[in-house]
């Protein structure tokens, strides 16, 4: 077959491969899927279309040529293990990691991606020291003690042995192991490649004439000579680039491509002749409209090679224009879009300001590519559930270093009120800083600071604080992370920004429960507090509004600015009303302790709820609100180390609570798009 259908067959035993049942195994278990063995002249494109697999399946790629290896890097370095048989102790030879498995792992650990395809070149041009850990490689997808791990396919490629001196032969054992497929050579399958990825016209014309000479490999009293694809591809970049720099072309700079003397110095000649047709005949010119009657003449009476020439010079300006063409369009479109947008609002916005917006929204754009990436939202979103986790803990260690007395409401109040006025004047000196202008919101944006101090700072700390004062930190922690399904279900049902799927449900049915069983130890009734279990509630829903509410203003307004003035104004508020209504905190003898942890604590506001509402901005809601369960966690944790917690922390309905709630958010994350 050729390349193309090489890559087909390749695409679709990578799916195959890789399709699980509802149990979430693998169909063709591990030990029945067997390696794809590529047995094909050099240069042809084998190692280039793994490339392309792995980008359009959206997989992973690790491709070593095996050549390059010796015994001790491919299967690991022995080391003596003692093992114990019989009531004897035996020295055993274990071998560290392969190379070749470490570069697996640290391939899922880069991407994160955990499939992919490992791609092992000139597998049977190997060393006679290595051809027996190629062989068990093949049969039982190992190097040495480690097993590929589950997921990656493995698919090797080697040169028949009339092209290579030093290829060995695989035994019916081996062969009945793999699945062999041989791939030729096809200048018909490579032109068409060779067009999608623009290659230098001369070139394909003068394949076109000659197609005979796309790929030789020949034995000559002076040795051995070729031609492949890949020289012909590499030659068309350097042309390209010798073009544009002026450079000459000879027959030498040919041969260092395709090592050939005959062809190389045949390609020289016609490439002279090419650029003299490319002269002679105006070929921007004709593109433009000016064709002379001498001009159509000369075709008519010339033969048929020169015609085929003009034809794709013809053809290469033609993509030439087709692509500024293409550019134009785009900036059209594009600027008429935006007039038109300034002709329907010239009474609401200058033209300044509304070009203004475009550029600020072309740079989030370019943050959207980076943020809606998995590994980097999941790593920034556990960074703030760790941050939000601490301050269970820190908050109470806070009232004690401010004397602050928890059975006055008030004060508590206004120790939140300073806390979180402290935070917006953190986020807004630094959003100034970072746009090189104060960070002031427009009239406009007034209502959306106002809705988000009332949900997010104001009535979420409101009952958070009197909550977490007339309940356990280990108790809240777990309360809060009902937010996680809160925000879901608002998201879904109220706002309609996604859908609820029933894995959905499920999870927030498996969150709940996990509420409930941490309640056990006591009825209902007696043991729910309203002023505490019943505030942390309250606290978790008004949360999980402002999420939503932070979803839908970040679309046209910078989240920055919304999270330092909703902090500002929501604490200035709470300050104001802590104070008229009695509220009092005792700065101690030694302040730095106390002054250090509130600065921890408006920290932890400035910088968690700063970074999650981008993530909200750029992801779906319940993408970003599943790693909520980070919270509880280490809520727990801290809680029992800072507080001495213990006991309630580790309790098994604690436990089990936690692991109902994970077990509800880890279904949203992995299956919550399925219906």
């Amino acid at each position: 077959m050729n390349i193309q259908q090489a890559k087909e067959e390749i695409k679709n035993t990578v799916k195959a491969y890789l399709t699980k049942n509802a149990y979430g195994e693998y169909q063709i278990t591990n030990i029945n899927q067997r390696p794809l063995l590529l047995i094909g002249p050099p240069g042809i494109g084998k190692t280039q279309i793994m490339a392309q697999i792995a980008k359009e399946c959206k997989i992973g790629l690790v491709s070593y040529t095996i050549t390059h290896h010796t015994r001790q890097s491919a299967v690991g370095l022995p080391y003596i293990k003692e093992e114990e048989f019989e009531g004897k102790t035996y020295s055993i030879t274990e071998y560290t990691m392969s190379e070749i498995i470490a570069s697996i792992y640290q391939k899922m650990k880069e991407t994160g991606l955990k499939e992919g395809i490992l791609f092992i070149d000139e597998i049977n041009c190997v060393s006679e020291t290595l051809a027996p850990t190629m062989l068990q490689f093949l049969q039982n997808k190992t190097f040495g003690n480690q097993k590929v791990p589950e997921g990656w396919i493995i698919v090797a490629a080697g040169n028949p042995p009339e092209y290579n001196k030093s290829v060995r032969e695989f035994d019916m054992v081996t062969l009945d192991r793999v699945r062999y497929i041989n791939v030729e050579a096809n200048y018909h399958i490579w032109k068409e490649y060779a067009l999608s990825k623009h290659l230098h016209p001369m070139i394909l014309s003068y394949l076109e004439l000659k197609p005979s000479q796309f790929y030789r490999i020949e034995t000559s009293i002076d040795g051995m000579e070729f031609v492949t694809a890949r020289g012909w591809e590499d030659l068309s970049h350097l042309i390209t680039l010798y073009e544009k720099l002026n450079l000459d072309i000879n027959k030498e700079t040919i041969y260092q491509y395709l090592h050939h003397e005959e062809v190389a110095e045949d390609v020289e000649a016609y490439y002279l002749l090419y650029k003299k047709y490319q002269d002679n005949y105006g070929i921007m010119d004709i593109l433009d409209g000016k064709v002379n009657t001498k001009t159509y003449q000369r075709l008519a009476m010339a033969d048929f090679d020169e015609r085929v020439s003009v034809v794709n010079l013809l053809l290469d300006g033609l993509f030439k224009l087709f692509d500024q063409y293409t550019l134009e369009k785009y900036y059209t479109d594009t600027w008429y879009a935006f007039l038109k947008e300034y002709r329907n609002n010239i009474d609401t916005i200058s033209y300044q300001d509304l070009l203004n917006q475009k550029l600020v929204l072309f740079e989030q754009n370019k943050k959207a590519d980076i943020l809606t990436k998995t590994w980097i939202a999941a790593i920034l979103a556990i960074f703030c559930s760790a941050l939000w986790g601490s301050a269970f803990p820190c908050v109470k260690i806070g009232y004690g270093l401010f004397g602050v007395d928890t059975s006055q409401p008030m004060s508590l109040i206004l120790f939140a009120g300073i806390r979180f006025f402290a935070a917006g004047i953190m986020v807004i000196i630094t959003g100034s800083i970072m746009h090189k202008k104060p960070l002031v919101p427009k009239i406009k944006e007034l209502p959306k600071v106002a809705a988000l101090s009332l949900t997010q700072t104001i009535l979420q700390y409101l009952f958070f604080y009197i909550g977490l004062a007339n309940t356990s930190g280990v108790k809240s922690s777990v309360i809060e992370g009902m937010s996680v399904f809160v925000c879901i279900l608002i998201s879904s049902l109220v706002f309609r920004l996604e859908k609820l799927t029933k894995f959905k449900i499920i999870g927030c049915v498996l969150g709940t429960v996990g509420i409930v069983v941490i309640n056990l130890d006591r009825s209902l009734l007696s043991g729910f507090s309203l002023t505490g279990d019943g505030f942390i509630l309250l606290s978790t829903i008004a949360y999980a509004i402002s999420s939503v509410l932070i979803k839908r203003f970040s679309k046209d307004t910078d989240t920055m600015m919304l999270s330092g003035w909703q902090f500002l104004l929501g604490g200035a508020v709470m300050t104001v009303i802590g104070l008229l209504a009695g509220g009092s905190i005792t700065l101690p003898e030694s302040p730095l302790p106390a002054v250090l942890m509130l600065f921890y604590l408006a920290f932890i506001s400035a910088c968690a709820y700063s970074i999650w509402s981008l993530l909200l901005k750029y992801n779906p809601v319940s993408k970003i609100a599943v790693f909520g369960f980070m919270n509880p966690v280490c809520g727990v944790l801290l809680s029992a180390l800072l507080l001495g917690e213990a006991q309630q922390a580790f309790r098994l309905e604690s436990l089990i609570a936690l692991v109902l709630v994970s077990a509800g958010i880890f279904i949203v994350n992995k299956m919550g798009e399925k219906n």
